[in-house]
């Protein structure tokens, strides 16, 4: 969701500049909002996106709620056990 909305805020710089350019033709401060506003933004995409699938497993209960390890992937030993791999902590409860 984030990332769709930084997509369209994107847009944002482009609208700008082409009104100033209609107005005052290519000049200093189109330049800098074009070479600022880009790279800013596609770097806050990078981190959406980065970060998206840590969030997710987390929402799904799918990471150590001590200290952040993901929990996919993990051999027998820890299912027997309950514990986490890396910090050694209760993450499974046995009913």
């Amino acid at each position: 969701m984030a990332f769709f909305a930084l997509l369209c805020v994107s847009g944002i710089p482009v609208v700008f500049v082409g009104h100033r350019i209609d107005k005052f033709g290519l000049d200093s401060v189109s330049i800098i909002v074009l070479s600022l506003s880009f790279p800013m933004i596609a770097e806050l995409m990078y981190y959406v996106l980065a970060t998206l699938p840590q969030r997710q497993l987390r929402q799904l209960g799918l990471t150590c709620p001590n200290c952040g390890v993901r929990l996919l992937g993990f051999n027998a030993e820890v299912v027997a056990r309950g514990l986490c791999r890396c910090c050694g902590r209760q993450v499974l409860e046995f009913v």
